[in-house]
């Protein structure tokens, strides 16, 4: 669930999964998937799309994705490989890479 405002000000939460489309034409207008209902709000786009964006990240912030990271190697110089997770591993502490074995050599 996304937080946003009505035009008259009153704050209202709204399933992101059930957003299909949103535009500014100029207010934002948000529709919903299931009965094309339309929202007008007063954030803008960006604002949406970012509010969308935080919502995924919190709700599979534990799933596993594939996604490219940098881990050292023997020599101390990082190289990219494709990997499971979501913390980037030379962002991590070393106990933390321990947990992943797929990542070491």
């Amino acid at each position: 669930m996304i937080k946003l405002t009505r035009l008259d000000g009153r704050q209202f939460f709204v399933n992101a999964e059930l957003i299909e489309i949103f535009e500014a034409t100029p207010e934002t207008v948000i529709t919903l998937t299931i009965d094309k209902k339309r929202m007008v709000v007063q954030e803008g786009v960006d604002d949406v799309w970012q509010k969308i964006i935080e919502y995924k990240r919190l709700v599979f912030s534990d799933w596993p994705v594939k996604k490219h990271v940098r881990i050292p190697d023997s020599d101390n110089s990082f190289d990219w490989i494709e990997a499971d997770g979501l913390l980037p591993v030379d962002e991590a502490d070393s106990d933390t890479v321990t947990e992943y074995p797929h990542l070491q050599d």
